[in-house]
Parts: C-alpha cells; structure tokens; sequence
C-alpha cells in the first residue's frame, strides 16, 4: 500500500501542475492578437492574363546582317527576313495563310520552337493567353504571342521557345524586319485612296482607274488579274441596278436591260455596303465566274461606284487577292 501511494502521488502533483499551466496560458496567453493574424501571399491564377507591357520590341530599329534570308508574301503585302539556318513552312487552308519560320535542325518533327504567322487566331489551345507587344520569353507555357497590323490585315503571331529562350531573341528580330511592300494611290478626281501591291500598275484616266500585275494581261491570263474602278457615277441605270441586286437572293439571277445579273453577295469593303453580282449574256451556275468579269457597285453619297475585275482562272485564289485590294478602299470626299 504504501509502495502504490508513493507512485501515485507525483503523478497527482504533476497533473495538478499541468492543469495549472495550462489554465494560466489560456488566461494570459503571450502570442494572443498574433494568431490566425498571418495569411500567406495570394498565388495568382495560371488562366490569369498579366497585363501587357508596354515597351517596344528590343530590335525595332535593329538590322538584320547581310546573310539574313528574305522572303516576300505578294499576297497579303508583307515582306520578311530570317536566319540562313532557318526554314519557312507554309500552309494554306481554307481562307487563311499561315507561315511557320524554325530552325532547320527541327525538319521533320511534329512540334518546334519557332515563329508561326496566320491571319486568323488559329493556335485555340492558347487563346486564353495575352497578346503583348513583343515577345516574351517569361510564359509558363512556353508560348508567347502578338499582334501585328499591315495594310489593313491584323496578323497573329506566335512564338513557341519552349526551354530555349535563345528562340524568342530570333523571333523578335524576325518580327522587327517585317514591312509592307503595297504602295497607296490616292486620286483626287475619283475621290478615293487604295492600296495595291509593289510592282503592280496603275492607270488614271478620265473613265476608269485600272490596276493590274501585268502590262499586257491578256498574254498571261493565267496569272493575270485586273482591277477596274470606274469614275463614280450618278446614272438612274447603276441606280436601279443596285437597288435590283440588293434585295435579290445570292445565286438568284435577273434580266436587267437586256443583259443577265447572277446576284453573289452582298458584302462591305472596309466598312463600306457592296454588292458583288457576275453580268453575262446568259446564265451561268453559281461559283462558275470562270473567264468572266465579276462586278462590286458601291453606293457612296449620290453616286455608284463600279468596280470589276477579270482573272480568267483560278478565280477562287484571285479572289482572295482582289480582296485584299479592295479591303484598302477608303473614300477621301
């Protein structure tokens, strides 16, 4: 018995003071106000876009050494240089361009760090990052992208480095030598300014103003386009011509004066209401223009401004540079 009280009794008294200190430090704690005071710095999001710097890219006024390859896009207008040691890859698919510059030790891989150029935002699995305003090499994705504008064409770029940062020196220095090489006629007659491409030429006379990439057309109509904008006119003919096309369904045709109107589109050129029609002697099916003049009349102010191009074949590809052209028509009166 008295063994067990002799064990017992330090284990009460150490209780009894362990209940002590205890009760003392929940009435007086020392760190009281502290705690739960502390909250660790927010984390930003992964999908939050930082905000776009506003520097220029590094090279703006660099240029390029001598060896440095060129490459023209008569096309959409623009012109580029890049190294010797890299590549371009071109791809054409629907109504875009796309151009993919790389190192050429990257030829045959499904994936490289380089420089791409569409005219539609097509990489959708990075959409939900920020243009900036030049290259960046910071991206956790290892993708950084801009934006550049030329003759009325937005062009979106893209930059994938990956792990080698070297990449995105190349691609801002890339980036920093592309030019436009379209000229800008301006006519105070007709009252109007376009663009067109360099080394195309242009005619003003008192009827018409014609544009065109050969001197002699007809001696090579397969790659031959023609542009023709007549002077503005305010003939009742052109005026009720327009208001015949405007209603009409695109593929509908109509006999207007002897003479047959396959309606195409109503469309707008930079801003501006236009309608495109296909006029012949007789019916032609729908998309077949092939060999025949395609129209636009364009309604401005008072007057109607009539605008036709032949390209004799491969329309659909003409089209698409006659587009462009007349994308740059703006209206100076």
């Amino acid at each position: 018995m008295k063994k067990n009280l002799k064990v017992i009794l330090p284990l009460f008294v150490l209780t009894i003071v362990s209940i002590g200190i205890g009760a003392w430090l929940i009435l007086n704690n020392p760190f009281q106000g502290n705690i739960a005071q502390y909250s660790p710095t927010p984390i930003a999001s992964a999908s939050s876009p930082s905000p776009s710097p506003t520097l220029e890219n590094p090279y703006t006024n660099w240029n390029p050494p001598s060896d440095w390859q060129t490459y023209r896009n008569e096309n959409l207008g623009w012109t580029l240089r890049y190294p010797p040691t890299w590549e371009i890859l071109t791809n054409f698919e629907n109504t875009h361009f796309s151009y993919s510059f790389r190192d050429k030790q990257w030829e045959g891989s499904m994936e490289w760090p380089g420089l791409v150029i569409s005219t539609i935002d097509a990489a959708k699995e990075f959409r939900d990052m920020p243009f900036l305003s030049y290259f960046l090499s910071s991206s956790q994705s290892g993708i950084s992208r801009i934006i550049v504008t030329l003759v009325n064409t937005q062009l979106f770029t893209s930059c994938a480095f990956y792990s080698d940062s070297s990449v995105v020196d190349t691609c801002n220095k890339i980036i920093s030598t592309l030019r436009t090489n379209w000229l800008t006629y301006r006519s105070n007659q007709y009252g109007l300014e376009i663009n067109y491409p360099k080394g195309w030429l242009i005619e003003e006379n008192e009827t018409a103003i014609e544009i065109s990439n050969y001197e002699d057309v007809f001696s090579k109509a397969t790659d031959a386009i023609y542009i023709q904008l007549s002077v503005p006119q305010t003939h009742l003919e052109l005026q009720e011509l327009y208001t015949k096309l405007e209603d009409l369904q695109p593929g509908k045709i109509i006999v207007y004066r002897s003479e047959t109107y396959t309606k195409i589109s109503n469309d707008t050129l930079n801003g501006i209401p236009a309608i495109r029609y296909a006029k012949d002697y007789e019916p032609k099916p729908i998309g077949d223009y092939i060999g025949h003049t395609e129209d636009i009349l364009i309604q401005h102010q008072n007057a109607i401004l009539k605008i036709s191009w032949t390209g004799w074949d491969q329309m659909e590809k003409k089209r698409k540079i006659v587009n462009k052209i007349l994308s740059t028509l703006q209206f100076i009166k």
